[in-house]
């Protein structure tokens, strides 16, 4: 993919991977100027039945929105 080619990308569950770093720089050259990521990722709630441990999903207050 070229260089500022997307408005809006969706990243799933990514920020626990062991390269989660080059995801984003990945993603951040292939968005266009003004354009949005948004990340899904598990809850910080440990009666979520799968995912994870605790010890690396973010807290909210760690998040911007």
């Amino acid at each position: 993919m070229q260089n500022e080619e997307v408005d809006f990308m969706r990243l799933f569950n990514i920020l626990h991977a062991e390269k989660s770093t080059e995801i984003l720089e990945e993603s951040f050259r292939m968005l266009k100027i003004n354009g949005r990521i948004g990340v899904i990722h598990w809850n910080y709630d440990s009666s979520t039945p799968r995912g994870p441990s605790m010890s690396i999903r973010p807290k909210p207050e760690e998040l911007k929105y």
